[in-house]
């Protein structure tokens, strides 16, 4: 009787064993990235602090898409879509397309669905805001950065950069984050950046990006 027993015990154990191994694996969904060219998180090297009208520092010279284009700004006015033309905010902000398209003529590129940067380029996000007496037109930008351990950070304007929300949280998808300023997603874009910071390839002021020294 016992030898019956038995018998039956470890015929289940081995249907049961067969079942799980016939079971489909689940599939990681968490996007590979290129590293190559894409820099990491180093908010020192971009907050050596404030310095008031004389814009004498990283910090105070460099808005959020100097950071997320990754090029260190060397004109004495923001950073901004359409800078390889001369071109301004004022100039560029009529409409979500026409920032798009500025800066599309600084060597970005523009992404979409779940389409990823090609090798050597970074990933980066588009947000905007609003009036709020006039929906229709668009107050302010702001641009985040996919950093190269897949998560992203930002810098607000002459604050510092920093990888966290205005919640705190970190951010591992910009979509998710919360924003009191700029709540509005518009679109990812790529960018031929580098792993040195600020040493970007993309020509924000309008002339020669010059050395990091300059």
């Amino acid at each position: 009787m016992k030898k019956v027993v038995y018998f039956i015990v470890l015929c289940l154990f081995v249907v049961s064993a067969c079942s799980e191994s016939n079971e489909p694996q689940q599939e990681d969904q968490t996007p590979t990235i290129s590293t190559t060219d894409v820099p990491a998180f180093e908010p020192d090297v971009w907050n050596d602090g404030k310095s008031g009208w004389r814009r004498n520092t990283k910090q105070s010279q460099n808005n959020c898409y100097a950071y997320a284009v990754n090029t260190f700004n060397r004109s004495d006015r923001d950073a901004c879509p359409g800078g390889s033309q001369g071109r301004y905010w004022t100039e560029v902000c009529g409409s979500l397309e026409g920032i798009i398209a500025a800066a599309e003529t600084d060597g970005l590129k523009r992404l979409t669905g779940d389409e990823e940067p090609e090798e050597g380029w970074t990933k980066v996000a588009l947000f905007v805001a609003r009036y709020a007496d006039d929906s229709a037109r668009i107050r302010d930008m702001h641009w985040y950065r996919r950093d190269n351990n897949n998560m992203w950070s930002h810098k607000p304007g002459e604050s510092e950069a920093r990888n966290t929300d205005d919640a705190g949280e970190l951010i591992s998808n910009p979509e998710n984050a919360l924003s009191n300023t700029h709540p509005e997603f518009v679109t990812y874009m790529s960018v031929k950046s580098a792993v040195e910071q600020g040493q970007g390839s993309t020509n924000i002021n309008g002339q020669d990006n010059g050395s990091a020294d300059d």
